[in-house]
């Protein structure tokens, strides 16, 4: 699967979950001075407790490469920031989602396998078209029949032919909170298979950076509920 996800960054720790909790508790200086086994004890609590807010302190931002159809079902997780490619300011990347596999099997098991090359070679017809255009049109503002403003508009227009498997890049930015939400609808069987890949993906890249381990796993022990 052609599907990348990369963990740029993150913000915040298992006692900056834990301080937060106790803000309506202790003063700042008290509540520093608890130990490890507490903050361990009251993150346990908030996560069994179902009390999500102290989990908005910690935040993880990816970098992902993913289709156009994968990218939609992002931006319908709402409490998160999302800063994707500009069809407008770049020309976007020649490459769509590689065939599945599953997918496949299924075309096999018909007899209808010549769908997976016309699915091909439909996708890189759009590409070709739309490179070639705006091959044509840069030429056109290069010798000043278009200014870049009239160039722009048209890119952005001529965009709409790529295919919706085509590949795009986001910035996807979100707390802790948010994540578990993601993971419970989107790391799950009933999800489409290539969102549910990002997903785990996702959890795979938070949980190998270290990322407030103690309550990752106190919320994938409540399979994410919070």
């Amino acid at each position: 699967m052609n599907i990348e996800v990369e963990l740029k960054d993150w913000m915040g720790s298992d006692r900056s979950i834990a301080e937060a909790a106790w803000t309506s508790t202790f003063n700042k200086s008290k509540a520093e001075k608890r130990s490890d086994d507490d903050v361990a004890r009251v993150i346990n609590l908030l996560a069994n407790e179902q009390h999500g807010v102290p989990f908005e302190v910690v935040y993880f931002s990816f970098w992902i490469k993913l289709p156009i159809t994968a990218d939609r079902q992002l931006v319908k997780h709402r409490i998160a920031s999302h800063s994707g490619a500009s069809g407008r300011y770049r020309t976007m990347p020649e490459e769509w989602l590689a065939f599945p596999e599953d997918c496949k099997d299924l075309l096999e098991k018909v007899g209808a396998a010549s769908l997976i090359e016309k699915y091909n070679s439909v996708c890189k017809e759009s590409n070709t078209f739309y490179r070639e255009t705006l091959k044509y049109l840069k030429e056109l503002e290069n010798n000043q029949s278009l200014t870049n403003k009239e160039y722009k508009r048209l890119r952005e227009i001529f965009r709409g032919v790529l295919p919706q498997n085509n590949m795009t890049f986001t910035v996807f930015t979100m707390n802790l909170r948010s994540f578990a939400n993601f993971q419970k609808l989107r790391n799950s069987s009933h999800a489409q298979p290539e969102i549910s890949y990002i997903a785990e993906q996702m959890l795979e890249a938070i949980e190998n950076a270290g990322v407030a381990p103690l309550a990752v796993q106190a919320l994938k022990n409540n399979n994410w509920i919070i």
